[in-house]
């Protein structure tokens, strides 16, 4: 039943809106601090050699074995790769939520030159507390779903990989999906079914940064089907939190944040192009 509900929402919002005047996607490999990743963790050999969605795999798969996920714990400080390794990695007690991870991946895909960005993909309801996180990379030819949380990829019923965008596609037509056999979840096998579920349930709509990097200063882009309002949807998910949670006032100046905020928008087509 949930399945259908959540595919019937794709399909029936299939059209998204288009780019804003002024929006460009940008990748930086700036920063001094993905070359501190890159020697602190000996990045470069994880990775090891061959095609680039190999190495991606390789290092996904070496920070799901060494840190875990923890949907509630978000640790203090400016979201970034190094802080979330120094809090979790190898500490078993510890863990990080998929938004944690996703950035961290993100960082040490671009540590290595691999164009990478982070993608929230998020619910249609307002009245849903959760979403999920994925890191975008791109393999020289497309962009690829990684899921650190889930050491996961997606491919169609003829073995090509997905982006998110053509796995929304894919789940709207109610088309077979396959995940790859070392999809597990804090070391453990996960279901292939519930993860299917869990993403049709999060593909509605997706926010990127319009600079994918580290220690930058980037601004927040909405993908969003046309006729449905992100701003308006989060408003009542905070006002939902509130009756759910409490009358906190951290909620309320997230609130008030959000009213303040002019949401911009990015186009799929955009958001697919070479980087």
């Amino acid at each position: 039943m949930s399945y259908d509900l959540y595919t019937s929402l794709l399909k029936m919002n299939d059209t998204f809106r288009p780019t804003d005047d002024g929006v460009k996607l940008m990748i930086d490999f700036s920063s001094p601090m993905l070359a501190e990743l890159r020697n602190t963790f000996d990045l470069a050999s994880i990775a090891g050699e061959g095609e680039t969605f190999t190495r991606a795999v390789r290092l996904m798969d070496w920070l799901t074995t060494h840190v875990r996920h923890d949907g509630s714990c978000n640790p203090e400080g400016k979201r970034c790769a190094m802080t979330a390794l120094e809090y979790a990695f190898d500490q078993p007690d510890k863990g990080i939520n998929c938004a944690w991870l996703a950035t961290t991946l993100t960082e040490c895909l671009l540590s290595l030159g691999i164009s990478a960005r982070t993608v929230f993909i998020m619910p249609f309801a307002p009245y849903d507390s959760d979403n999920h996180v994925v890191t975008h990379v791109w393999t020289g030819a497309q962009w690829v779903m990684l899921d650190p949380t889930t050491n996961s990829y997606v491919m169609d019923a003829e073995g090509k990989l997905l982006d998110v965008f053509t796995l929304r596609e894919k789940l709207a037509n109610q088309q077979e999906v396959v995940f790859n056999a070392e999809m597990r979840y804090n070391g453990q096998p996960h279901d292939a079914t519930e993860q299917r579920d869990y993403l049709a349930k999060d593909l509605f709509w997706f926010m990127v940064l319009d600079v994918s990097g580290c220690d930058c200063d980037p601004n927040t882009l909405m993908i969003a089907p046309e006729h449905y309002d992100p701003k308006r949807r989060d408003v009542l998910n905070i006002d939902y939190r509130i009756r759910q949670y409490g009358d906190a006032e951290w909620l309320h100046k997230w609130r008030k944040a959000v009213e303040d905020t002019e949401y911009v928008y990015c186009s799929i087509e955009d958001a697919r192009k070479t980087p």
